[in-house]
């Protein structure tokens, strides 16, 4: 597949909502239309769309269809696989780790391909599951930071390691 196509399905597969072809368009920098092209030679390459498009609500890939296609195919791609779930604790593990230094929120998420809206997200969930360790999340402009007491932040690193393991375990059985 062409490389706006790859970069199509990488930013829908880290999405678990419908992506408006104008975040697309943005985030890749092609146009709306060259958007949609792209997932439409996406569609014509399966049996099945993978790509479902909804009016008003935009795109939005069937992930379960698409990873069984790209078996059948040979052709999957390591980095698809990550969930939004796998994504935060990526970065959760990035911000942990780096405690109490600030980390450039642009730097953590460059390999993920995802909107600004869907970061924010992101740092939203991920501040509420620090209070359960009672730290918190400190946002500077384009830097975030988690602070709290070094007993807290390590007590949360080895609830986000085993939570990375557990999800590894099951990843390698299937």
């Amino acid at each position: 597949m062409s490389g706006n196509r790859d970069k199509i399905i990488k930013i829908l597969s880290k999405s678990d909502r419908f992506v408006t072809v104008d975040e697309l368009a943005k985030s890749i920098g092609i146009s709306t239309k060259t958007i949609y092209r792209a997932v439409n030679g996406i569609n014509d390459h399966y049996d099945e769309p993978i790509i479902v498009s909804e009016r008003g609500k935009g795109l939005k890939l069937n992930y379960d269809r698409y990873l069984e296609l790209t078996k059948q195919t040979g052709s999957e791609n390591d980095k698809l696989d990550s969930t939004p779930l796998e994504r935060r604790n990526q970065i959760l593990t990035k911000l942990l780790f780096n405690a109490p230094l600030a980390n450039r929120v642009s730097e953590m998420y460059e390999d993920f391909f995802v909107s600004i809206e869907l970061i924010h997200q992101d740092l939203t969930i991920i501040s509420k599951q620090l209070q359960k360790y009672d730290l918190s999340l400190k946002r500077d402009g384009s830097f975030v930071s988690v602070v709290g007491d070094e007993w807290n932040i390590q007590r949360a690193i080895n609830a986000v390691l085993m939570q990375s393991n557990a999800m590894n375990q099951v990843r390698t059985f299937f």
